[in-house]
């Protein structure tokens, strides 16, 4: 797929690259690499469409792309909990981390639309994660 048919279902390159950083290491559907300008799909030994999909990132300029309930499903596996909650007047992102700051929830930003709320959320976890892990 061309990189200007990026589906909004998956996470950005560029925070795909950050959950790299960070240890993501699940199997995804979908890759990317430096060297091209479109996603690649996982196939399995027939050449069909891998839903399984492969963990690319055990390679160095290779990235596994996972869908926002991918990205969202490893950090709760971690103890990272993200919450949206949308209203007619735009969404809300909260996070509770049960084992910082006595398990506190907090509201970290509110926007118009639900996906720069989704983006905001992903991204304050990946700050919180890489926080933990200093």
């Amino acid at each position: 797929m061309k990189i200007e048919q990026y589906p909004t279902w998956l996470v950005p390159l560029e925070i795909a690259k950050e959950l790299k950083e960070i240890g993501f290491n699940e199997p995804c559907p979908f890759s990317m690499d430096n060297y091209w300008s479109f996603v690649d799909c996982s196939k399995d030994g027939n050449g069909f469409f891998d839903l399984e999909g492969k963990n690319y990132n055990i390679y160095k300029d290779v990235y596994s792309i996972p869908t926002w309930e991918q990205a969202l499903a490893w950090f709760r596996a971690k103890g990272y909990y993200g919450n949206l909650e949308a209203t007619g007047k735009g969404t809300s992102a909260y996070i509770y981390v049960p084992f910082l700051d006595q398990g506190t929830s907090w509201d970290i930003g509110y926007k118009e639309s639900y996906e720069e709320s989704r983006e905001t959320l992903l991204l304050k976890l990946i700050d919180l994660y890489k926080a933990a892990k200093q």
